[in-house]
């Protein structure tokens, strides 16, 4: 029945949101709007205050299927989900909603929102299963274009192993480089991975040294692909490394082969390999490149970098490697973006 699948949507939403998947996502796949979200979240919170399904009908104007199958979603995440601010916290002089109302100005309703979204926030941390010795850091997206400023990228959550056993190993009383330089690597390709990149200033305050001496380490090991913002990015001479990578494969280096000889994550060879077979397979359909780099996402410089390397690579000794890359791109075939 249309109508009822319809109806049910809120409940898939905030069923999809409660076990952990990205709100963005969940937005986009559904077609749900960011003030419909905000409708939807607060009635199902509504929960928190009554359990009376005839009396949030009334308040809400949610169906009734929808509030019964909110409950059950309540009742099975309780734990997870904050309550609303008690009458006792809003008298009580010392809480933290009174020192938003009088120290900051917030007005009632900003206040409880703004409580609302710091509950909320902890427990979207809680359900990512945070392991022992790991550390929840939030760090850029990894989709967001170089040049934007950082205060306006979207931020995202990162479970990182603060401390891995095979730190003990690398301890050294004479000098700690090498532990640093495990770290850097480690929290770098943990963030990659999860979808985020890590900035020169992040990796200086987890590893509790200064932005200068993370530059140095990076100076000191060359030859390695470290994938932090600047690389993700596209920013500065980082690009230089798809070279390296692409290069490799094009001579017949496996992913495997290239991941030892240039240090950088398995995950992030594919994902370079990948954006160069997309890039080949596009401009071989007769695409520009500015359309290349609207259909991709990309950069306008790594859109020019993997046409570079295109034509470099041209010759009659890599047909076998441009095939695989084509066989790879139609394997892989980039997903339409809806219009905004």
């Amino acid at each position: 029945n249309r109508q009822l699948m319809q109806e049910l949507r809120p409940v898939l939403a905030v069923k999809r949101y409660l076990e952990g998947e990205e709100l963005d996502q969940i937005r986009k796949d559904m077609a749900i709007s960011t003030c419909r979200w905000q409708k939807l979240w607060h009635d199902f919170k509504e929960l928190g205050r009554t359990e009376d399904l005839e009396e949030l009908e009334q308040q809400t104007g949610q169906p009734p299927e929808v509030l019964a199958a909110w409950k059950k979603l309540w009742q099975a995440h309780r734990h997870l989900l904050c309550g609303r601010v008690t009458e006792a916290e809003k008298a009580s002089g010392g809480s933290f909603y009174q020192l938003l109302r009088t120290r900051h100005g917030y007005s009632p309703a900003a206040a409880e929102q703004f409580i609302d979204d710091l509950h909320e926030l902890a427990a979207r941390l809680n359900r990512q299963g945070q392991k022992h010795n790991q550390i929840i850091y939030n760090a850029v997206a990894d989709h967001e274009p170089a040049g934007k400023k950082l205060t306006e990228c979207q931020l995202k959550a990162v479970a990182l192993d603060y401390i891995d056993p095979k730190d003990l190993d690398l301890a050294d009383r004479e000098s700690a480089k090498e532990l640093r330089w495990a770290r850097v690597l480690r929290y770098t390709t943990q963030a990659r991975y999860q979808g985020a990149a890590l900035t020169q200033p992040d990796l200086a305050l987890l590893l509790g040294i200064s932005t200068k001496a993370i530059q140095t380490l990076l100076k000191e090991h060359p030859d390695v692909v470290v994938p932090t913002r600047g690389l993700v990015a596209d920013m500065g001479p980082a690009i230089s490394h798809a070279d390296k990578i692409i290069g490799l494969f094009m001579n017949g280096y496996t992913e495997t082969e290239i991941t030892r000889r240039t240090g950088h994550s398995y995950d992030s060879v594919e994902n370079y390999i990948l954006s160069y077979a997309r890039v080949v397979y596009l401009l071989e359909k007769g695409m520009p490149a500015p359309a290349i780099r609207k259909v991709l996402g990309f950069s306008r410089k790594l859109v020019d970098k993997y046409i570079s390397l295109y034509r470099e690579y041209s010759g009659p000794d890599y047909a076998f490697m441009f095939g695989k890359l084509r066989r790879l791109a139609e394997a892989h075939p980039v997903k339409k973006k809806k219009e905004e």
